[in-house]
């Protein structure tokens, strides 16, 4: 059994035990017999619960085996709300350029449709009062029983009271001489009823509106969250200016951010309202007379009331609206599991949308041999970074991404599961166990980034570190989280997911590249090298240390010596050819013969010097050339502007640091007092350490634009968290 079931993030066949985290695991072929909540799967189906948060799999020639309940219950209700919308969207996208034009966010921010009211909302709106004139003056059923009661309370006696009074002398008052006076008398007891059909639909459809309005008040809540954040990084607030830059012109592809607040509010304000209003309704007599067992079917029937009556009528059209608009429709086995395959899918097609936003915006290029190269499961793509850096991205087929470069590689693991929203519930800790247990079943070393689904509403305490070890790229040792796995969360709704997405992959990959450096060179230094900023003599043997790669400006003279000794060469060669001749023509003549012969061997050592000296300068311009072409990264280049480093500092242990003169940044490696370890570091200089860090605070007030996490006292930078230990450096 347990051969059918992967674990995308161990990448081992194995049983997923009780209560699998939805979407870490996933079907194996082999699984063609399998049928999960009896629905027919197939191989590389995401493990997917049914609609009451069970897995229930039945293999033919097997009992059915339970695995549990799903513990994060609130999952399948995310990815709906978020990502159906943006999934439908990137379904129709194919290669690479294809891709860069859908924006990050939901396509509900920039339908101006999902900004105003609906179609529902409106006929509510429009017909709301006579849903209240229904309330407060229903039609009812006159109904009549027939029960013992005292004489004062009857007032029409049924017309077997005679017989019963007859036959019950323990209900006699006293005799008398006509007869006799009863103590108690069957009567007719005629009352109202306001548990008609016609009534039941119009508490069922109170019911029915309320729970649409409120879904549509958290939609619309989501978006005005948006905004505000939008509003926020425009005005510069608190974060890093470049950071909020780039967040800004991402909003500029996707929405007028101005004009879409101010409908979200005057939405929100309407449907607030009916709300209100609706709630009001549930107070009234019928409301509370209905029972709320009491069922009412999709299809209406058309009675007399709904038809003729001038206030029911409406309510039959509100009722018919709501079915058209709003109504959930009835799922078999299989739609709900194929149903729920797709969300699964839509969250890893928005994953790879903001991994190819978060690549561009790091200044990868697609390759020109992939420009018309879709990419979809199966597809290996070229890119190109800004130095000349080769870089591959793989999507394979369990749904996990691959980045790799000639030194470094990161697995990134789309899981469609809303791990902070559920943080705060009993079975994190179980589920936390299965990723860690499931990252370190993996035995490999290449990095893995897991992006799970946030949700911007959640009411979960930021300052909790449950929260914070889900929130981390896996620098901050505080949170005890297994080295080399990072958690991003990351939503439709939050316009920073690339920017976060972004700083996990440059983290993985700027780390390497500047511990990279001082990079000792096999070749030594040629004689006569004049040592510039980027090259450091007094290596071992003569073999020189380069603390970045040179500029062309910089390699100018050395090439250019190179060509003159090598031209050099060239004529020494063709001295000693015309030298060889004339010694055969003066053999005869013995002094002309040995003037020439002595000049000959001064041209062959001068030959022999110059063949070693164009062989080193070769040698080490070869080496120097070698490392461009091996995707070795220009640790001189700012990281955040791009321009050339204008100061550097090199210290002993490995310690370097290099600043930008245009952006005032900062970055280098840095060395543990503690522990002595080497860490890179990235110092913007322009931004305020915020007065409260909560989780995610680095991604709000730096971006992309930092490496190890920075440690101040008060705004002020004055050191940053060492990665191996967590001491500050």
């Amino acid at each position: 059994m347990g051969s059918v079931f992967y674990n995308r993030l161990s990448g081992i066949r194995t049983n997923p035990g009780d209560s699998p985290l939805l979407g870490l695991w996933s079907l194996c072929p082999g699984a063609e017999n399998l049928r999960l909540n009896s629905a027919q799967v197939k191989p590389g189906d995401y493990l997917v619960p049914d609609t009451a948060g069970r897995w229930t799999l039945t293999l033919e020639g097997n009992p059915e085996i339970s695995l549990g309940r799903l513990g994060a219950s609130t999952s399948i209700e995310a990815l709906d709300k978020d990502t159906r919308a943006i999934g439908r969207r990137l379904k129709e996208v194919a290669c690479w350029p294809e891709w860069l034009e859908v924006p990050p966010v939901s396509p509900e921010l920039g339908d101006k449709k999902e900004l105003e009211l609906g179609p529902l909302e409106k006929a509510i709106r429009k017909w709301l009062p006579y849903l209240r004139e229904v309330c407060y003056k229903p039609s009812t059923h006159l109904k009549v029983e027939i029960d013992l009661v005292s004489v004062s309370r009857a007032r029409r006696t049924a017309t077997q009271a005679l017989n019963y009074l007859a036959a019950h002398t323990e209900d006699w008052d006293k005799l008398i001489v006509g007869g006799v006076l009863p103590r108690r008398v069957l009567a007719e007891l005629r009352e109202d009823d306001l548990n008609i059909y016609e009534n039941r639909v119009t508490v069922r459809l109170i019911d029915h509106l309320k729970l649409h309005l409120i879904k549509r008040k958290v939609a619309l809540r989501k978006i005005r969250h948006a905004l505000e954040e939008y509003s926020n990084y425009s005005r510069a607030l608190g974060g890093l200016f470049t950071r909020n830059s780039r967040i800004c012109e991402l909003w500029g592809e996707s929405v007028d951010a101005a004009q879409g607040r101010r409908m979200v509010d005057e939405t929100l304000k309407e449907i607030e309202n009916l709300v209100h209003q609706l709630n009001g309704l549930m107070d009234t007599p019928l409301y509370k007379e209905i029972p709320t067992t009491a069922a009412v079917p999709d299809t209406l029937q058309m009675t007399n009331i709904f038809a003729n009556h001038p206030a029911y009528r409406y309510v039959a059209l509100l009722w018919g609206e709501w079915v058209n608009q709003a109504r959930s429709r009835t799922m078999t086995s299989q739609q709900i599991y194929e149903d729920r395959q797709a969300l699964c899918r839509s969250f890893e097609r928005f994953c790879t949308l903001l991994v190819v936003r978060a690549l561009d915006q790091l200044g990868m290029q697609i390759s020109p041999h992939d420009l018309k190269t879709p990419l979809v499961p199966g597809a290996e793509l070229r890119l190109v970074a800004q130095g000349g850096a080769i870089f591959s991205l793989r999507w394979d087929l369990s749904s996990v991404l691959s980045l790799s470069s000639r030194l470094t590689s990161v697995r990134i693991l789309p899981l469609p599961a809303s791990l902070i929203t559920e943080s705060i519930e009993d079975k994190i800790e179980a589920h936390w166990d299965q990723l860690v247990q499931s990252f370190q079943e993996r035995n490999s070393s290449i990095p893995t980034l897991v992006l799970h689904l946030s949700d911007p509403l959640a009411q979960v305490s930021s300052d909790d570190a449950r929260v914070g070890r889900l929130w981390t790229v896996g620098n901050e040792r505080e949170y005890n989280v297994p080295e080399g796995l990072g958690f991003v969360p990351v939503s439709p709704w939050e316009i920073d997911s690339v920017e976060r997405l972004a700083r996990g992959i440059r983290w993985v990959f700027l780390k390497d590249d500047l511990l990279a450096y001082p990079h000792t060179l096999k070749t030594p230094v040629p004689d006569g090298v004049a040592v510039g900023p980027w090259i450091l003599a007094g290596g071992d043997k003569g073999h020189a240390r380069i603390t970045r790669l040179p500029t062309n400006d910089e390699t100018k003279p050395l090439k250019e010596r190179h060509d003159r000794t090598e031209f050099k060469l060239q004529r020494l060669e063709s001295s000693l050819v015309d030298l060889s001749n004339s010694l055969k023509k003066y053999r005869p003549k013995r002094q002309e013969y040995q003037h020439l012969h002595s000049e000959k061997a001064n041209l062959e050592r001068e030959k022999e010097i110059c063949q070693r000296e164009l062989g080193r300068l070769s040698s080490f311009t070869s080496e120097i050339d070698a490392l461009r072409s091996a995707s070795f990264a220009d640790v001189g280049q700012c990281p955040i502007c791009s321009s050339r480093a204008t100061r550097s500092q090199v210290g002993g242990m490995g310690y370097y640091r290099y600043s930008c003169h245009n952006c005032g940044a900062a970055w280098g490696v840095r060395i543990c007092g503690s522990c002595k370890q080497r860490f890179p570091f990235l110092d913007p200089c322009q931004v305020s350490l915020p007065d409260r860090r909560p989780a995610g605070w680095i991604d709000r007030t730096f971006g992309r634009d930092i490496l190890a996490i920075p440690i101040g006292i008060g705004p002020e930078i004055t050191g940053f968290s060492c990665p191996g230990c967590g001491n500050s450096s």
